[in-house]
């Protein structure tokens, strides 16, 4: 797996170029892009819900499934979500090939 770096436009691969598709997906909302209509999580049935467990839980499922659809070798373990002066921050533990790491959206 290899593309090009979005800040320096050098060639990456491996897990610097997971990363920085993990964290792209993480930003796009689905139906932005438009020849990718389906990247990205779908954020629009959250965005006037009330925050509960339920719905933490529910936005982590549409960010797994997201990640693990665009990168079928990537299998997420786990996803942190937390909620300061109405901003939500994510991080996402991934496990690819033989490594496991940490992608935050807030960077």
């Amino acid at each position: 797996m290899m593309g090009m770096d979005e800040k320096s436009g050098l060639m990456i691969s491996g897990e610097e170029y997971a990363r920085q598709c993990i964290r792209r997906l993480m930003k796009t909302l689905k139906r932005s892009m438009i020849m990718y209509r389906e990247l990205g999580p779908d954020f629009q049935p959250y965005l006037a819900a009330p925050m509960t467990d339920v719905w933490m839980l529910s936005l982590s499922g549409e960010l797994i499934d997201s990640a693990e659809s665009l990168l079928p070798e990537l299998k997420v373990l786990i996803v942190n979500s937390s909620v300061e002066d109405g901003s939500l921050t994510t991080t996402v533990s991934v496990q690819w090939q033989e490594s496991v790491f940490t992608v935050s959206d807030a960077a």
